[in-house]
């Protein structure tokens, strides 16, 4: 794979806007003179294949394996290896590029655009709104925006995953372990993200799951591991960033199915304009994909894991879901789990109602682009 520095980007993107002028294509800061082509030599005739060239932009580094950016990196490396697309090659890195550096982002967009990237994934939500600019400005390349509510039904997607459903599930366990301890404070560790929804879904859900066991529990955020304090306090991160330890759980996230997915979209499909369709729309995948699941609980009880199985079952048949207005309850006697549905509104933080009692779920579109609140259980 190749790394682009920072220098670089400065000078790709005062080459881009001067090949503009020129009107003239080339692969600007190739790592061979000999790429250099005329437009005319670079006119795509059917599918992309194996000539594909991939682009990513990460907001931190993917050699550090406790970066988001280093397990998605891994991901779409194992994607394109099974693909045979050669990752030395094929393959464009922009790292450390800040959501909140647009000039920056916009320079990365270029310097991929000009590299003759085909397809470009971009990681952090915050920066959605400068990727869907660039998307009708190239509307020859495809652009999968993660965690964002973006798309154009044509050349821009957004992807993610159902996270709040494995983290209701990692909040069962949460709350088991907490009753196990006789430790009634639990730590949830993620960084505080306004433009995700994501976050909001998943603590959200998390906390709903720690009550369903645990109604006598307290939760308490911090945006790091180190913070977690208490022998027998239990955290959950919600972010597949790699860290681990024994009181500290990381969901499994199977992102390379996504990168396999649209790549092989992105190769067999004719045309950029026809990604979106080619693909289904927005990937929102979940427990009922395979896609995500809990962390290994081989080491807890047998009450613990029946309670998750009963929740996860649940979800899977399409009975319930974590955001409804009906509320699971699980009690344990003499070693057997019992579960209650009860009606429950979801109400948020100000205590106004989300769901009424008894309501249906929120849509996904809501949960996954407009949760932007905290639910007024982790206010009590």
């Amino acid at each position: 794979m190749r790394k682009i520095r920072q220098n670089e980007l400065k000078f790709c993107a005062g080459l881009a806007a001067l090949l503009i002028l020129c009107g003239s294509f080339v692969t600007a800061c190739s790592d061979n003179p000999a790429d250099v082509t005329s437009e005319e030599d670079t006119v795509p005739s059917g599918t992309l294949g194996e000539d594909i060239m991939v682009g990513v932009v990460y907001p931190g580094n993917s050699d550090d394996d406790t970066e988001p950016a280093y397990v998605h990196c891994l991901a779409l490396s194992d994607a394109m290896e099974d693909l045979e697309l050669d990752t030395d090659t094929n393959l464009r890195i922009c790292d450390d590029i800040s959501p909140d550096d647009t000039a920056g982002l916009q320079e990365a967009v270029e310097e991929l655009a000009v590299r003759g990237c085909d397809i470009i994934y971009f990681l952090d939500p915050g920066y959605m709104y400068t990727v869907a600019y660039a998307a009708e400005e190239y509307p020859d390349i495809i652009f999968c925006q993660a965690d964002g509510f973006f798309s154009n039904n044509a050349n821009l997607i957004n992807y993610s995953m159902k996270a709040y459903q494995v983290m209701y599930l990692e909040g069962i366990v949460a709350g088991r372990r907490s009753l196990e301890s006789e430790d009634n404070v639990i730590w949830y560790v993620g960084e505080e993200d306004p433009w995700n929804p994501g976050h909001y879904s998943c603590i959200n859900a998390f906390a709903l799951g720690v009550l369903s066991v645990n109604p006598d529990a307290g939760i308490r955020t911090v945006s790091s591991a180190d913070s977690v304090n208490g022998d027998n306090s239990y955290a959950a991160i919600a972010a597949a960033d790699g860290s681990s330890d024994e009181d500290i759980t990381v969901p499994s996230y199977d992102w390379k199915s996504f990168y396999t997915l649209s790549l092989s979209a992105a190769m067999n499909g004719s045309s950029a304009s026809g990604f979106a369709s080619d693909m289904g729309g927005n990937y929102y995948c979940g427990l009922e994909e395979g896609v995500l699941d809990t962390a290994d609980l081989s080491d807890d009880s047998d009450v613990t894991n029946t309670t998750v199985d009963l929740a996860r079952s649940l979800m899977l048949s399409g009975e319930w879901d974590v955001f409804s207005g009906t509320a699971l309850v699980f009690t344990e006697d003499g070693g057997e789990v019992l579960f209650e549905r009860l009606p429950r509104a979801l109400k948020d933080k100000y205590g106004n109602d989300i769901v009424e009692a008894g309501g249906p779920s929120l849509s996904d579109a809501v949960i996954r682009g407009y949760m932007d609140y905290y639910l007024y259980v982790l206010n009590n």
